[in-house]
C-alpha cells in the first residue's frame, strides 16, 4: 500500500512539473547523496557549536574562578563582582542543560552552584591559613563533586560514565587548591603550573559535556 501511495506521489509531482512548465535539468536535481551530505554537515556544524559553547562556559569558569581567589587572598577590590559573575556561569551552564533536559536537571544546575560557593570558602580558609576548616571544606568538596558526577551519571547514563565524571571533577579541585595554596605561599611559578592544569580539566570538563550530549541526542 505503502508503494502504491510512493508511486502516486512522484506521479502528482510529475504532473506538477508539466502543468507549470518546469524544465528539470539533471544537474539542478538534488540526490538523495547530496540531502546526506547536507545532513551530515548540518550535524557536524551542531557537534562543533555545542563543543564550542561548552568551551566557553567552563573558559569563564576557571577565569571567574581565578579571579574570586586572587581578590579574596590578596585582599583586592572587585571581590563582589567577581563572585556574582562566578555565580552567573552556573546560571548559564543551567540554561543550556535546561534546553537539553528540562527540569531533570535542576539537582545537577545546584550541585554546580554549591560547587563555586564551596571554592569561596575554600579560598578563605587558605588566606588565613585555617587548616581544619580546610580539611573540613575540602571533605565536603570532595563530596559535592561525587554527587554531580552520580548526577550527570544519571542524566546521561551510557555517555557520562560515573568513574570518568568523578575523576575530571576531582583533577580540577586538586588544580584549583594548589592554585590558591601556592598563591598565598608566593610560588608563583607552581601557581602557573597549577592553573594550566585547572584549564585542562576544565577544557576536558567541557568536551565531556557535550560530546556526552551529542551522543546522547544524535
Amino acid at each position: 500500500m505503502q508503494n502504491i501511495w510512493v508511486h502516486h506521489s512522484f506521479y502528482y509531482i510529475f504532473l506538477l512539473l508539466l502543468t507549470f512548465d518546469v524544465k528539470a535539468e539533471p544537474s539542478s536535481l538534488i540526490s538523495p547523496h547530496d540531502i546526506a551530505h547536507e545532513e551530515k554537515h548540518s550535524d557536524a556544524s551542531l557537534a562543533e557549536s555545542s563543543k564550542d559553547l561548552w568551551r566557553k562556559l567552563w573558559e569563564d569558569h576557571i577565569s571567574w574562578m581565578r579571579s574570586v581567589m586572587v581578590a579574596k587572598i590578596d585582599d583586592l577590590g572587585g571581590e563582589e563582582a567577581y563572585k556574582s559573575r562566578l555565580l552567573q556561569n552556573s546560571v548559564d551552564m543551567e540554561k543550556e542543560l535546561l534546553r537539553i533536559y528540562g527540569e531533570e536537571c535542576r539537582k545537577l544546575s545546584t550541585l554546580i552552584s554549591k560547587h563555586l560557593e564551596i571554592a569561596d570558602k575554600i579560598f578563605t580558609y587558605v588566606k588565613i591559613r585555617d587548616i581544619k576548616a580546610l580539611y573540613y571544606t575540602y571533605s565536603m568538596w570532595n563530596n559535592n563533586g561525587h554527587e554531580i558526577a552520580l548526577e550527570m551519571n544519571n542524566l546521561n547514563p551510557n555517555f557520562w560514565p560515573l568513574n570518568v565524571a568523578e575523576r575530571m571533577w576531582g583533577e580540577l579541585r586538586d588544580a584549583t587548591l594548589k592554585q590558591a595554596t601556592n598563591h598565598e605561599k608566593g610560588n608563583f611559578e607552581e601557581e602557573v603550573a597549577a592553573y594550566d592544569l585547572a584549564h585542562n580539566s576544565a577544557i576536558e570538563i567541557a568536551d565531556f559535556f557535550s560530546s556526552g550530549i551529542i551522543r546522547q541526542f544524535p
